[in-house]
């Protein structure tokens, strides 16, 4: 039977008991894959989502971020360093922060930096356990190697944002095309924490990329 040109929508899967979504649709419920937006106790997640052009990695951006804005609890922030979207056109003001090339993509990391250092000095134990009165910024990075190849600031402000962000309700998802160190500004630990609770390897080398990144995070050297 051929697959459809579109699924419809179902309307958001976030589980508040979990805090993971569904990243796609089924008939067997357990095959659906899904995805830690947040850890209850703990904070929102970062991610990491890998694949070669023309795989699929944009769609599964969309989808967090349509997940996301529909929680109520997590505000997504969109950024398109390579300038190959019209984001504005499609997401209009349904987000609300958007970063267009890769000068407006460091602006929007270096704001997130700075919504993590005023909540530090709040000291409130409740941004691990996102809400309405206080919900979680989600940055949502598309080919984050437009932005962390060429600027070392950049890659500075992500670093803290993945270092610091999570307990705070601050985190960083982004797609690229390998896992090499270059696509992430020659930070091993950037990489490695975006990697540490939600990683998706899409492709031919999507297994192989997979196991290696795997075996550097179990020995724990960031």
């Amino acid at each position: 039977m051929p697959l459809p040109d579109h699924v419809p929508f179902s309307g958001p899967t976030y589980d508040a008991e979990t805090g993971r979504v569904r990243m796609g649709v089924s008939d067997d419920d357990d095959a659906v894959p899904t995805w830690q937006l947040v850890e209850p106790g703990v904070g929102v997640c970062h991610g990491l989502i890998l694949g070669p052009a023309k795989i699929g990695k944009t769609n599964v951006l969309r989808i967090l971020t349509m997940e996301a804005a529909l929680t109520g609890i997590v505000v997504p922030w969109l950024a398109d360093p390579s300038s190959r979207h019209n984001l504005a056109g499609i997401w209009g003001n349904a987000i609300d922060h958007i970063a267009r090339n890769p000068s407006e993509t460091e602006d929007m990391l270096g704001a997130a930096a700075a919504v993590i250092q005023a909540r530090e000095k709040e000291r409130l134990p409740s941004y691990q356990l996102p809400s309405g009165e206080r919900p979680a910024v989600l940055l949502l990075i598309d080919e984050c190697q437009y932005v962390f190849s060429y600027s070392p600031s950049a890659t500075k402000l992500a670093e803290l944002i993945v270092s610091r962000g999570r307990s705070v309700g601050v985190g960083l998802v982004v797609t690229t095309l390998d896992s090499e160190l270059f696509y992430f500004g020659g930070s091993r630990a950037l990489r490695n924490r975006l990697a540490e609770k939600n990683l998706c390897c899409m492709g031919t080398k999507g297994l192989e990329q997979l196991q290696l990144l795997q075996a550097d995070l179990s020995t724990g050297h960031y």
